[in-house]
């Protein structure tokens, strides 16, 4: 029985000689070496990136509209101390930046804010449902805080003849009818650069307060690279006119260019006298007139300010009425006097009816707002000149 245990034994010590030596690091052991064991611990908390933090109703509203204007559907704000009904205040905050804020009215469609207790502090959700604006929308909006830059930029908008312009006011008070007055100012202050006024529409977000965001949605008839070719033709075609324009004084080439204009143009009548064209017919724009050779007064207008432009001579379009019709011609300087010039009837009656007239001869069939346009009472006249 003995013999049977000590065999037993020293199999049972030579299998666990075997084991340690098969024991990665056992080999230290057996020399002596003690094995240090730590207890586990897990890797620190990090916030995500999007986590921001706030602690007053300010703060609060401020990041929310970061989370917007950064286009992001969804944030995390942490809130700590804050004084107050937390989540009545998140609902009153997404109502009011939906309601009044420009950014809020413009871009979202729906705002939400959850509020969730995390030991020491709050956690407020926020998801933000966007209306079909885009981020490139959201990033190429303008700050503008007066009518100058307004201007501006609509012109620079207007030259390039691109479809929109959104633009977020700041302190400047504009109506509609404001907004859409000031470009059709710059397309009759730049007959050269814009070939043709586009159809426009205004939006404002909201549309109360002094912070508001203004969107121009501009239309045109033709695609933009056909309105630079054809802005680059008339360019090309005025400047080859006003090289070939004689005369010793501003008056004889003044008197130059208007029966220029009324050998390259024919008046349509038919049009003029249905008074249904609009500002994209070419007839009524610079193009129509010297491209085309097809116009009404408008055409005739613009036309007569693109070559006196050229010269730098002082030139405006005046709109109007001509025997009760929608009608346009021009007002032209000649040393410090002002006079009236309709080219179109010039070429339909003759230059001597309607070249260098003052106001007291244009108010017997021509209507205008003669507080916008300079008083016409010059001493010069087409006889002079001939």
């Amino acid at each position: 029985m003995k013999r049977r245990l000590s065999v037993i034994r020293t199999a049972a010590l030579m299998l666990l000689a075997l084991t340690l030596i098969g024991l990665p690091g056992c080999a230290s052991i057996l020399d002596g070496e003690t094995l240090s064991v730590t207890a586990h611990e897990d890797p620190p908390v990090t916030e995500p990136d999007n986590v921001i933090e706030a602690s007053n109703y300010g703060e609060l509203k401020a990041e929310i509209l970061n989370i917007i204007w950064d286009y992001e559907p969804y944030g995390l704000i942490h809130v700590y101390s804050y004084d107050g009904d937390l989540q009545a205040d998140v609902s009153f905050v997404c109502r009011e930046i939906m309601n009044n804020d420009p950014i809020g009215a413009y871009a979202v469609a729906d705002l939400t804010g959850t509020v969730t207790q995390i030991v020491s502090y709050y956690e407020v959700e926020v998801q933000v449902l966007y209306k079909s604006v885009t981020k490139e929308k959201l990033d190429s909006i303008i700050a503008i805080s007066t009518l100058r830059y307004l201007k501006s930029d609509l012109r620079e908008t207007l030259v390039d003849y691109a479809p929109s312009m959104t633009v977020l006011l700041k302190n400047v008070m504009l109506t509609a009818d404001e907004a859409l007055g000031y470009v059709s100012e710059i397309y009759y202050e730049n007959p050269l650069d814009i070939v043709m006024m586009p159809v426009t529409t205004v939006e404002f977000y909201p549309n109360h307060g002094k912070e508001r965001i203004v969107e121009f949605v501009f239309g045109y008839r033709y695609e933009d690279s056909t309105l630079k070719a054809m802005e680059n033709s008339l360019k090309n075609t005025v400047s080859n006119i006003a090289e070939s324009v004689t005369g010793n004084s501003d008056g004889a080439i003044l008197l130059s260019l208007a029966r220029r204009l009324t050998e390259i143009a024919d008046y349509d009548e038919e049009t003029a006298a249905s008074g249904e064209y609009s500002n994209q017919n070419t007839a009524a724009t610079a193009y129509g007139a010297l491209i085309t050779g097809s116009a009404i007064g408008e055409g005739y207008a613009m036309a007569y300010k693109a070559l006196c432009d050229s010269l730098g001579l002082e030139c405006y379009v005046v709109l109007g009425t001509y025997n009760g019709n929608p009608h346009a011609w021009n007002i032209v300087a000649i040393d410090d006097h002002y006079y009236h010039v309709d080219v179109a009837m010039c070429d339909v009656k003759g230059m001597s009816a309607a070249f260098l007239k003052k106001d007291s001869e244009m108010k017997k069939k021509y209507v205008w707002d003669t507080e916008k346009y300079e008083v016409c009472n010059g001493p010069l006249t087409y006889a002079a000149l001939t």
